[in-house]
């Protein structure tokens, strides 16, 4: 069975020798045919020189009527419905197209193509010479009617083909009867060819099993940007499914572009590079990280169990947007909480108060890691303590991992107390950040991470890529630690019945149920995926002098499900 290779030329001379050779060394070509446009540079005179020394029958077609708007890569139409026209006048069973900037593909390239007996079939397309895999020709290849993701593409990993909307210009096969059958229209031929496909019961099928290379064109300085259209509005999707935006692309890239210049740096400029770092190292350990806002109850026992530990305490105080009623005109707490951090002994100045209105919990947390100086961020609110052991055990960590290779830090336990300093709860369910030893906020934090930021959730950082730190990602399963014998008590949920009211009055309060219709802080029935247990366990010492030190003010009633009655207090 035979097939006629394709292949579209303009300005091409810089990158076309390297595909010539691949294309004379390909097995299974009838005849190579090239549609050339008019070039500034030696394109033409490479197509003859290889018409007249190829062991495939060569053909070269001039395309001299393209007006301006169509000479864009995206507006090629009229040049495919004439390689149509050549395909239909010759016999070949097969169409196999190509640009002349993919410079490395295998001899037996078509016959690996033709293993999945697909109308359409697209190889695994990269980016030559890149540290970090990168997927080319992302915007045209789509699947689920989103975009390929660069660095993440779908297809990454897998072994069998599957189904896409469409491939790119780069290389694909395609079956005779499909080529004939397919309408390509401006803009985006691709797109539209691959959906009329389709809609006529053909399959368009990548295999990841089969990888070509694509020039890097960037290296050539060669950019191609989108044009304005319904097509260039669409996510990008990646080989898990996950949907991201462009913005989060823009990040991937810049973060690459950081990296590949920082391995420049180390190898160009090291004595540079150790000179700075050895700066850098200067910055104090740790700095402890609060956002308050009427946290008078426990934020006095919070401060002394961390304050003989950290080097820093910056304390961003005042209301969210969503809570601006509940505060003073200039957005601060209504209770004791400034007085309360402004008259907290502070012998070696370590605590700073930050006060104002913030728009939202990200908000305040771009603006801790904004003022933070240290090498680690110890992540606590006003209602957590530690005990001292657990402090202990955190700097000690944080001392032995300076380098970055470990960027986050967990607690073995986060104890939830329920109503009471004898109750804690927690979610049965191993994959909710309320489990029994999950983590609902990130603890501690190496703050030079590449791209650091709350952007994407307030209690998920990100890094550059828009990839979650503190999630079970393959990407940072190395990279993290969990502290044995180090505990979070927490105690948001035991400060009393008008602060929890308060609590789930707010907007965007993420409520510790599994059953929204159920609300367990005052119905005395937990949802069916969570629990209470008496804690078992020792207080941390500054809690004894907590006016609600050894008080119970719940009783468990029942355990399937869970009820408990209040106690009169």
């Amino acid at each position: 069975m035979s097939t006629m290779v394709a292949v579209k030329v303009k300005e091409a001379a810089m990158f076309m020798p390297r595909f010539l050779n691949q294309l004379e060394r390909l097995d299974g070509v009838n005849r190579a045919v090239f549609v050339y446009g008019e070039s500034t540079d030696a394109s033409l005179r490479m197509l003859k020189h290889y018409q007249k020394t190829s062991r495939h029958q060569v053909e070269i077609y001039r395309e001299p009527y393209l007006p301006e708007a169509e000479k864009h890569p995206a507006m090629l139409a009229r040049v495919k419905h004439d390689i149509q026209r050549i395909l239909k006048a010759g016999t070949e069973d097969y169409y196999l197209s190509f640009d002349p900037d993919v410079v490395q593909f295998p001899p037996d390239l078509i016959a690996q193509l033709k293993r999945c007996g697909a109308d359409v079939t697209a190889p695994m397309v990269w980016v030559e010479n890149r540290t970090i895999p990168t997927f080319f020709d992302t915007f045209m290849f789509r699947r689920n009617g989103c975009m390929f993701h660069p660095y993440e593409p779908p297809g990454l990993g897998r072994t069998e083909p599957f189904q896409i909307d469409s491939f790119g210009c780069a290389c694909g096969l395609i079956t005779r009867e499909a080529e004939l059958a397919g309408k390509y229209v401006n803009p985006y031929p691709n797109i539209g060819f691959c959906k009329s496909l389709i809609d006529q019961g053909f399959k368009v099928m990548l295999d990841p099993r089969v990888h070509v290379y694509h020039v890097d064109l960037e290296a050539y300085g060669i950019m191609h940007y989108p044009i304005e259209s319904p097509y260039s509005h669409v996510p990008f999707l990646t080989t898990s499914g996950d949907k991201q935006t462009l913005q989060h692309v823009a990040g991937c890239r810049k973060q690459y572009m950081v990296n590949e210049y920082d391995k420049w740096l180390k190898q160009e400029k090291n004595a540079e590079v150790q000179a700075v770092s050895d700066w850098w190292n200067t910055r104090p350990l740790i700095t402890a990280s609060y956002k308050v806002f009427n946290e008078e109850s426990f934020l006095k026992y919070s401060l002394e169990s961390i304050y003989p530990f950290v080097d820093r305490v910056d304390i961003v105080e005042g209301a969210m947007e969503a809570s601006l009623g509940k505060a003073n005109k200039d957005g601060s707490s209504t209770d004791g909480t400034v007085q309360l951090i402004k008259e907290f002994p502070d012998p070696q100045h370590k605590i700073r108060l930050i006060q104002g209105k913030w728009k939202s919990r990200e908000h305040i947390q771009a603006k801790l890691l904004e003022v933070c100086e240290s090498k680690w961020m110890l992540y606590i609110d006003g209602d957590e303590i530690l005990d001292g052991n657990s402090m202990r055990k955190a700097r000690a960590f944080c001392m032995q991992n300076q380098d970055g290779k470990i960027v986050y830090a967990r607690p073995e336990r986060f104890f939830t107390f329920w109503h009471d300093f004898k109750h804690i709860a927690y979610s049965k369910d191993p994959l909710s950040p309320w489990a029994q030893y999950g983590v609902p906020h990130p603890f501690l934090l190496w703050t030079d991470i590449p791209g650091l930021s709350f952007n994407y959730y307030h209690t998920i950082p990100t890094d550059g890529w828009g990839l979650p730190i503190t999630l079970d990602r393959k990407e940072y399963r190395k990279k993290q630690a969990v502290l044995d014998g180090v505990f979070v008590y927490h105690f948001g949920n035991a400060k009393g019945d008008a602060a929890v009211e308060y609590k789930l009055s707010l907007p965007d309060h993420s409520r510790m149920v599994g059953d929204v219709d159920v609300d367990p802080y005052f119905s005395g029935v937990m949802p069916k995926d969570f629990g209470i247990e008496e804690f078992k366990g020792k207080l941390p010492a500054v809690l004894r002098k907590h006016p609600c030190y050894g008080k119970q003010r719940i009783r468990v009633t029942d355990v399937n499900p869970y009820k408990f009655e209040l106690l009169q207090q």
